[in-house]
Formats: structure tokens, C-alpha cells, sequence
């Protein structure tokens, strides 16, 4: 964003749209007193009301009922009702005509290569209409309209794929190739269906007799994708208010979901959606870096977001490669995570450094009866043990089933588009040694966690509803 003000003056800016000296002096009187045009641009009408809308300047309210289109209330009558458009001007055997030209009309464009009605096109249009059943499918495959599926390179899946998950709801996407080392983050057993996951040289996933949920040999290349959450819901945790954006970001995914797996198959392929084992997907593929609180940080927005969905495919995709933002090193120096946390599920505040050992078994955090560490921490891995019974066990305890205190008082957690913190970025990732200053003005100018009186204001401030759509820009 600009940092700068446009110093065009009003007088300018009337000359500049054909108005005379005296168009100038009458226009004036209408016009408000602006310095710049970022002023003025940045301005809202007074005319709105304390529950309308808040509208540019130059709009104003009329009377109630009173719209600037005219309305003959005398004559105007309820409508009659909604009837096909297509069908009802046209005898039985010209609307089927129509409809069997419409298949063939598609066909040739596609062998065509028509721009705008090419097969990913045409898949795309379907996928947008994929909601009545809010679930994975497609009558329109490359195989029913009889041309071949699409074939493209990785780079090229990669950079339509990426478009196309931005279109239908997610954020940040990475790639990946599922070799033997990326096999082992795919756990034995999915946490969400608890079922077991197999291999089989099989055309689609199934569950078979077992209750083992099979995946197809040929999915070989996976993307992940992430959802942020809002920052301002998520500094006023724990509570209901931070728990909304949990929830609606699971929502998110679930229409991600279906809506990447019906554009891979309407352009021939197939897709396995998976949000288990997000975060080391998320990791190896560059989303973000694995921070003290074991989550995926991406730079751009920090822990502030939803689980990960992570879909495996056999659409060829190239590797993306992890990023180094600094963030881990920062966390070796910051225990912000740690010290909020209301539930004491450590991240290890006293641990400097993060170690290859796993929670110990007699960690008193949740009060566990028999603690059983290995349950949620895997070897393998450097990081700060985080004892996950605790977390949930607090979580219980609040009638809102989640706790996010930690994401949202991060130091990383901020608004992408805010300038400044976008300049300490690149120096908390090239210059460590202001890791320690950062910390401490993060907390100086109090970001991170709202005092919990300032929470209900999210109602009637105009973040609650001058917020970007879906919650992230």
C-alpha cells in the first residue's frame, strides 16, 4: 500500500473532470472538504444511519421506499413465480434439440480449444454449481463429454490448481511429491474417520469390508491449502468470539474440499481431501514454519490459521520447498506461546532450545490418570514438547470446545497488509539479533491477547463489519 497522499486539490480534481471555474464554485457546495484523494477516497457518507451500510461520501439516502427507480404501486403485482426459461417457450421437441446441440456445442469448443470454453473452463463452471449436494461428484467428466482429460505440466497444474483453490475459498497453497520420506507423515490411522489408511492399485478411494479407507496407488502428488482466521476474533480468546473463527474456518475447508475434488475430476483426475497431519505438510511444503506452539506459521499471517487441507492427487505437481522466515529462531527466544497459555501445556518456556525428546510421562498438566505421550508426540522430529491432553483438557473446562490464545497473541500473528509489520519481518528473518527488542515491543504496544473488557466491543466497532469478506484480505 501507497505511503504517500495524493496532493491533487479539489479544484484540480473538478478541472480534471471537464468542470469550469464556475462548475468548480457550484460543485463545491455539494463536495466536502478533502485535503488529498486519499482522504477522500477513504471517506464515508454521513447520510447512513448508526445500522446502514456506510457508503462512500457521494451517496446519499433517499426517503424510505422512495428508490430512484419509479414504482407504480397500483399497478405492480406479486409475481407469479419461477417457471424454466428454456423449456417454456418452446415445443417439447425443440427444447430437446436444444439441449442434445448444447452436449455437442460443448464438445467442439473444448477440441477447439476455445478460449473461455476450453475443459478446464467448463470445469470450473460445473464446480461453482456443485452446491446442492454439498459433495464430491461430476456427471461432467472428460470421458462422459467424450474429448481427452487435460494435460498440462506440473508447473502448469500447479499455477491452475492454485487459481482454482483460491476461487473456491482457500488461501496459501504449496505443492508437494509423495515419495518414501512424505509418506511417513501420513499417519497409519485418520484422526477424523478413525480408520485405517491403505494403499491398493485401485481407480478411486473406497472403504471396503475392513472399514479401512483405501487410497489409490496413483496419487502421487499433493497440494495443501490454508485457511486464515481473523486476527481480531482471535485476540479474544478463550472464548466464543476466537471459537467462531475456528468453526467457520473447518467450514471453509469442507466447501474447499469438495470443490477442488469435483474441478479435478471434470478435467479427468481424482483427489483425496485430508486434514490430519496438516501441520508436517504444511511444513515441508513452504505453507510455513513449524514455531514453538507445534502449528504451521505461515510469514504472511503467522499461527492465526485454520487447519491446513491437504489433497492427494495424480494430477502432476512439482515440490515446493520449505521456507526459512526466521520464525524458529525467534521462538528461541520468545515464550509468548508459553506464558499465555491458560491451560500450561508448556511449549517448554524454559527450553531455549527445542529438543528431540517427546512430553515426559509424568507431566502434571490436565491432571492426567496415565498420561501416554507418544499418543499425540511423534519421534523424529526437533522441536518444544507440547503436551496436547493438557490443551484439551482445558478446553473442556470453557463450554466452547477450543482455546486459541496462544495463535492469537503470537508476535507473528498480524494483519498481512500492515505496513510496518511487514518492514520487521525481513529483519526478525535476516537479523536475529533484534529478536529479543521485538519480543518486548510486541508486548509494549500491546498486541497479541485483548484484556478481556474490550472483547464485547467487536459488536458495535467497525471491525465487526468493515472486516474483509470471509475474514482474510
Amino acid at each position: 500500500m501507497s505511503s504517500f497522499h495524493s496532493i491533487l486539490t479539489r479544484r484540480d480534481f473538478m478541472k480534471g473532470l471537464g468542470l469550469g471555474t464556475a462548475g468548480v464554485s457550484a460543485a463545491t457546495v455539494a463536495v466536502p472538504l478533502f485535503h488529498d484523494l486519499d482522504e477522500m477516497m477513504a471517506s464515508e457518507g454521513s447520510d447512513s444511519t448508526n445500522f446502514e451500510e456506510k457508503l462512500p461520501w457521494y451517496v446519499k439516502r433517499r426517503e424510505y421506499g422512495n428508490p430512484t427507480v419509479e414504482v407504480d404501486w397500483n399497478a405492480l403485482q406479486r409475481w407469479h413465480g419461477k417457471y424454466n426459461n428454456d423449456s417454456a417457450h418452446l415445443t417439447p421437441a425443440h427444447y430437446k434439440q436444444r439441449v442434445a446441440q448444447q452436449f455437442v456445442d460443448r464438445k467442439n469448443n473444448i477440441l477447439a480449444n476455445r478460449a473461455g470454453f476450453t475443459l478446464r473452463d467448463y470445469g470450473l463452471n460445473y464446480t461453482g454449481f456443485a452446491w446442492p449436494t454439498h459433495t464430491v461428484g461430476s456427471t461432467n467428466t472428460p470421458e462422459s463429454l467424450g474429448v481427452p482429460k487435460w494435460e498440462g505440466t506440473p508447473e502448469q497444474n500447479a499455477r491452475m490448481l492454485r487459481a482454482v483453490a483460491r476461487w473456491a475459498g482457500g488461501s496459501m497453497c504449496e505443492f508437494f511429491e509423495l515419495d518414501e520420506k512424505y509418506q511417513k507423515l501420513i499417519p497409519m490411522i485418520d484422526g477424523d474417520a478413525r480408520k485405517p489408511i491403505i494403499f491398493e492399485d485401485v481407480p478411486q478411494e473406497y472403504i471396503n469390508s475392513k472399514n479401512e479407507w483405501v487410497w489409490p496407488i496413483k496419487f502421487k502428488y499433493g497440494m495443501v491449502c490454508m485457511i486464515p482466521r481473523e486476527l481480531e476474533l482471535m485476540r479474544r480468546s478463550p472464548s466464543g468470539f476466537a471459537r467462531s473463527s475456528v468453526g467457520k474456518g473447518y467450514d471453509q475447508g469442507f466447501i474447499l474440499d469438495y470443490r477442488i475434488q469435483t474441478f479435478l475430476r471434470n478435467i479427468g483426475y481424482d483427489a483425496v481431501a485430508f486434514s490430519s497431519q496438516s501441520v508436517p505438510f504444511s511444513v515441508m511444503s513452504g505453507i510455513g514454519e513449524l514455531v514453538r506452539m507445534n502449528v504451521a506459521s505461515p510469514p504472511a499471517y503467522g499461527p492465526m490459521t485454520s487447519i491446513g487441507h491437504v489433497y492427494f492427487t495424480d494430477l502432476p505437481l512439482p515440490a515446493s520447498r520449505p521456507v526459512d522466515a526466521g520464525m524458529l529462531r525467534f521462538c528461541k527466544q520468545c515464550i509468548k506461546c508459553a506464558e499465555i497459555c491458560p491451560a500450561e501445556s508448556s511449549f517448554s518456556k524454559e527450553m531455549g532450545e527445542p529438543a528431540w525428546d517427546i512430553t515426559a510421562t509424568n507431566n502434571p498438566a490436565g491432571k492426567p490418570d496415565n498420561l501416554k505421550p507418544e499418543l499425540f508426540n511423534n519421534f523424529g522430529k526437533r522441536i518444544w514438547p507440547f503436551n496436547q491432553f493438557a490443551c484439551k483438557s482445558y478446553w473442556m473446562t470453557l463450554g466452547c470446545a477450543s482455546c486459541t490464545a496462544c495463535s492469537g497473541s503470537c508476535v507473528f500473528s498480524k494483519e498481512r497488509l500492515s505496513s510496518i509489520h511487514e518492514l520487521v519481518k525481513p529483519i526478525l528473518a535476516t537479523t536475529p539479533v533484534m529478536n529479543n527488542f521485538f519480543y518486548k515491543m510486541d508486548s509494549l504496544f500491546s498486541y497479541g491477547r485483548l484484556p478481556m473488557c474490550e472483547w464485547d466491543n467487536w459488536w458495535d466497532e467497525d471491525k465487526a463489519y468493515r472486516a474483509p469478506v470471509m475474514g482474510y484480505r
